[in-house]
């Protein structure tokens, strides 16, 4: 369940970055299966990073 203020911050940097910087890159996250990690991951999925 994403929360409502998870999901505006979600939005806020999905319009703060350029639709094509992440594509095929390849992006390292430590942290990725705490709570943060694991939304900032699906962010960089949504944007096409590897």
């Amino acid at each position: 369940m994403m929360d409502d203020i998870i999901r505006e911050d979600i939005g806020r940097i999905k319009g703060a970055v350029k639709g094509d910087f992440f594509e095929a890159k390849k992006v390292l996250v430590t942290g990725g299966a705490g709570f943060i990690g694991s939304w900032l991951c699906d962010v960089l999925v949504d944007f096409g990073a590897d």
